[in-house]
C-alpha cells in the first residue's frame, strides 16, 4: 500500500474523547471528485486503554462546507471495543462509498470513555494491504 500525505487524515493522532480528524481533504469540487476508487484504512498505532469498557466508533464524514455544519456519514464502523484496539492493528479497511461532497474528514466517537491512551492513523489509498 502506497500512502500519499495529501490523502492522510491522521497520523498518530491521540484519541481520548470524541473529536474530528486533524486533517480534512478538500476535493476542490463537490460530488465524488477524488475520481478513483479509494480505500480508507484506519490503523491503531498505540493501543487504546480506558478506565472502563471503552469503545471507539470511526466515521467517514463529508460536507459541502469546511465547518461540517451538516455532515453526511459515508461510513460508520459501529462501536469497536478497546480490546480490539491493539497496537499495529487495522480496525477499518473499507472502499469509500460514492456520495461525497467537497470536504471529507474522519470523526471519532468515544463511548464509555474517556480513553486514557491510543493513537490512530487514517489513510486513503488505491489499494489495501492483504495479510
Amino acid at each position: 500500500m502506497i500512502i500519499d500525505k495529501a490523502l492522510q487524515l491522521d497520523l498518530a493522532n491521540p484519541i481520548t474523547v470524541t473529536a474530528a480528524s486533524v486533517n480534512v481533504i478538500d476535493q476542490g469540487a463537490a460530488g465524488n471528485a477524488i475520481g478513483n476508487e479509494l480505500y480508507m484504512t484506519a490503523r491503531v498505532g498505540t493501543a487504546f486503554t480506558a478506565a472502563g469498557a471503552g469503545t471507539l466508533n470511526i466515521q467517514l464524514q463529508t460536507s459541502v462546507d469546511l465547518a461540517f455544519t451538516t455532515p453526511i456519514v459515508l461510513y460508520d464502523s459501529g462501536p469497536i471495543a478497546k480490546t480490539a484496539l491493539a497496537a499495529n492493528t487495522e480496525v477499518v479497511k473499507v472502499l469509500i462509498p460514492p456520495g461525497s461532497k467537497r470536504y471529507i474528514r474522519a470523526y471519532y466517537i468515544v463511548g464509555t470513555g474517556p480513553m486514557t491512551a491510543g493513537t490512530i492513523d487514517i489513510n486513503f489509498s488505491i489499494d489495501v494491504q492483504i495479510k
